[in-house]
């Protein structure tokens, strides 16, 4: 059925959102999201074109503030709640606690596939990056600031919580498994695309890293649209957008161990699998064809 046409049942926690604006919102956020994403990064690169690293990821967490800003704007202007798209005290609860075991089985694979390549073991919280990026203390500490607590808050909450819900509205809701995939993977092309700014001013990138890293983008995208639209949770694909950009591993396995992108997956499904077989998922008695139900 319609969105609008929904049963009190089916939305006893607010899923599935329902969108009062038309396509101009949905285009006006589009527009105000590039131009902000461009100026900023400009900005950025003007003002702090000879920082470290720690002041780069430092300059980012305004832009992202403002970029979180213009998401949350368009969700007021649909009429859509925060609690409609799956942030609440309770998500966040189990977010938290899902993470924690996610995290937890991650670096017990970390470590048996360190053991079973027979590279050598450095122990201790991100020595992965300590080796890799030569990272500091500062760097290590500003890095997970910046990916847990503001790149994949505001980036799942502009294109999964709002984008992804709404494209997916457009094609004329969840009646069927199709319209969720088309809006899952029309918002994971918009999310590669919104990192191509970045990529072409890139001076080490060639044109064959620019697509590789606009794929690897647009999978993570399908991933995590994939887990929000089967879980209702995004406090939890926030937190594993942040996760996946900065791996809290308290061993580094060695060269060539992690991320491993096949374990990723099989421990993700496993996640989404136990997830919902709690019956976690709420609404997902409600959405019919788009959750398996």
């Amino acid at each position: 059925m319609p969105p609008s046409e929904t049963t009190s049942a089916e939305r006893t926690d607010g899923w599935p959102p329902e969108f009062r604006g038309g396509p101009g919102v949905l285009l006006a956020f589009g527009l105000a999201f590039s131009v902000l994403t461009v100026a900023t990064n400009e900005a950025q690169s003007r003002l702090l074109a000879d920082g470290s690293r720690v002041v780069d990821l430092l300059g980012q967490i305004p832009m992202l503030m403002l970029l979180g800003g213009v998401a949350l704007l368009a969700l007021r202007a649909e009429g859509v709640r925060l609690h409609d798209i799956g942030v609440s005290r309770e998500n966040a609860r189990l977010a938290v606690l899902t993470i924690f075991g996610v995290v937890i089985v991650v670096n017990v694979v970390a470590l048996g596939l360190a053991l079973l390549t027979g590279n050598d073991l450095s122990l201790g919280l991100y020595a992965q990056y300590v080796r890799v990026l030569d990272a500091s203390a500062a760097l290590v500490v500003v890095a997970a600031i910046n990916n847990y607590l503001f790149t994949g808050p505001v980036e799942e909450l502009a294109f999964r919580g709002y984008l992804q819900n709404k494209v997916i509205e457009l094609f004329g809701g969840r009646e069927t498994h199709l319209r969720p995939v088309l809006g899952i993977t029309t918002t994971a092309v918009l999310f590669a695309s919104m990192h191509l700014p970045d990529l072409l001013l890139d001076d080490g990138l060639q044109v064959g890293g620019v697509a590789g890293s606009l794929a690897l983008l647009a999978a993570s995208a399908l991933l995590f649209g994939a887990i929000y639209e089967l879980t209702h949770n995004l406090v939890l694909v926030a937190l594993l957008h942040g996760v996946g950009n900065w791996w809290p591993l308290l061993v580094d396995p060695g060269p060539g161990v992690w991320p491993n992108y096949v374990v990723v997956l099989i421990v993700y499904a496993a996640m989404v699998w136990t997830y919902r077989r709690a019956g976690l998922a709420g609404g997902s008695a409600g959405t019919g064809a788009a959750t398996g139900s």
